[in-house]
């Protein structure tokens, strides 16, 4: 939107708001920015899945991994399902942390997201001369330092890209360049692994993504922190397109937005107010805390919580070992049965996306509904899925796979919902970090959950701890549908709080 200007004030001031992030329409957001708009949502999005295409990539070679360093069973369980996941996760969380808070602090977001591609891919590339266990744990905890780190800078940068209508559809794009990620990195390992050895795959992703941190450096466009806030732009539409008069009555106005508009615009024209604007806090303490007792962020913490921590782990390491092993499907038939779950990932983000728009479009509190019925849904075909019987026939395999497709649809469906709702809720500066707490929980499901489900495989065997892992679907999807009560109230609040500070930020 164009800067709010008196007939009165110079060209120089007009220069001056310009630079601070006066009120004006996102300069991604023009029809000549749109291939910018597109290009930098397109890098970001590749980035995202390349980096994610490393996590996978050990999963479908556990065996020969553990044969080349002369693993018993136990030890490939302990040590390389569950000591390298912990190092994910023991390095993830900071890093994530961190990112968020730099995203949150400098305005040079696509210079932090270049360098955690870097750090990444580079763990990446030297993984594929490793010769010992502690070379390789080594790697894969700096691999899980970037994965960390990625989600919050991605989240910070679209949430000043896309307006709250279209942030399902965002959401959407990144869980589905993660999900691609993570099914190309299946597929590779799968496939190159038992013909070329288990190192190929790390070289093979690892390349490519180099030119895409070159071009994330130096080509990509930062947007404005906050300029898709639907405050900022309905306060610079109301006064660019009515050039109303400080004398006129504010009752002659129809809606409620419009007279808040026009009142201010009043207040501050007696102040001597020459242009308004939105400035964003620096990160701290207090704006952290305050984050925190925002009642929806509560209840995303605390689903996001249950669901990875007893949950989200099966479909990561061990559950190749349980398809593979307990159920006595080969390395290329448990490769294909969870390619479907990805297939399912896919379809699962892009239906979750578009329903979760169209229902946000109607009501802001129903995109929680469906939240909680996919989580809950999702335990039926878990349930069939761990205790069908395999026969080791093509019908077998044909049954798994549509669980798995099922299972991976019904799972992810709420995951470009929750951010959605997640960056809705929560001032523009504070995105990265509620972000990253967001992610954290997610790595305390990739991280300490296989670390924790090895010790319950070790006691319970892997059918009855995949069995109870699913309690965490139970409490997960029951306290998502309390978001309801809470989300239309907390939007309000947040657009409120904008609104008020832009109104206490004027140039005289």
């Amino acid at each position: 939107m164009n800067t709010i200007k008196n007939n009165k004030a110079s060209n120089e001031d007009e220069e001056q708001v310009e630079d601070t992030g006066s009120i004006q329409q996102n300069d991604l957001e023009t029809n000549a920015a749109m291939p910018r708009r597109r290009f930098l949502i397109f890098i970001y999005t590749l980035g995202l899945a390349l980096l994610h295409t490393d996590y996978n990539l050990i999963a479908p070679n556990l065996t020969q991994i553990a044969d080349d360093f002369g693993f018993t069973e136990d030890e490939r369980d302990t040590k390389l399902g569950g000591q390298i996941a912990l190092a994910f996760f023991l390095c993830g969380v900071p890093s994530s942390f961190l990112a968020g808070w730099l995203c949150d602090k400098f305005d040079r977001r696509a210079l932090i997201f270049a360098i955690v591609i870097m750090i990444g891919e580079l763990a990446c590339f030297a993984t594929y001369f490793v010769n010992s266990f502690a070379f390789l744990l080594t790697l894969r905890s700096i691999t899980g330092m970037a994965i960390g780190a990625s989600l919050p800078c991605v989240y910070s940068v679209l949430g000043d890209v896309f307006q709250s209508e279209g942030r399902n559809a965002s959401s959407g794009l990144i869980a589905t360049s993660i999900g691609i990620g993570l099914g190309i990195g299946q597929a590779i390992s799968g496939y190159l692994g038992p013909r070329y050895g288990w190192n190929l795959p790390f070289l093979v992703v690892s390349i490519p993504s180099f030119f895409v941190a070159f071009c994330t450096m130096m080509f990509l466009p930062e947007p404005k922190r906050g300029s898709a806030e639907q405050a900022v732009i309905e306060i610079g539409q109301e006064r660019n397109a009515t050039h109303i008069d400080a004398s006129e009555d504010a009752t002659n106005l129809q809606s409620s937005i419009e007279r808040v508009a026009l009142q201010t615009d009043i207040e501050n024209q007696e102040k001597g107010c020459i242009h308004s604007y939105y400035i964003a806090e620096a990160p701290s303490h207090a704006s952290t805390l305050k984050m925190l007792r925002t009642p929806t962020m509560i209840i995303l913490l605390i689903q996001g919580d249950t669901i990875s921590s007893l949950s989200s782990n099966k479909w990561k390491l061990n559950t190749f070992l349980f398809l593979s092993q307990d159920k006595g499907l080969s390395v290329e038939e448990a490769t294909s049965v969870l390619i479907m779950f990805g297939a399912g990932n896919a379809i699962g983000v892009l239906v979750g996306s578009t329903m979760g728009h169209f229902a946000y479009k109607k009501d802001v509190r129903l995109p929680s509904i469906l939240m909680g019925t996919s989580i809950l849904a999702t335990i039926l075909p878990m349930y069939f899925l761990i205790n069908m019987t395999f026969d080791r026939d093509a019908s077998s395999v044909a049954k798994a796979s549509m669980l798995t497709f099922v299972t991976g649809f019904l799972s992810i469906f709420p995951v470009p919902i929750e951010r959605a709702i997640l960056t809705n809720v929560v001032m523009p500066e504070a995105r990265g970090r509620a972000n990253a707490l967001l992610s954290i929980i997610d790595e305390l499901g990739k991280g300490l959950g296989p670390f924790l489900l090895s010790f319950m495989i070790s006691s319970l065997g892997r059918k009855a701890a995949f069995n109870l892992s699913l309690f965490g679907w139970l409490v997960g999807g029951l306290t998502t549908l309390g978001m309801f009560w809470t989300i239309k109230t907390d939007e309000a609040k947040l657009q409120e709080e904008i609104r008020e500070r832009i109104n206490r930020n004027c140039i005289h």
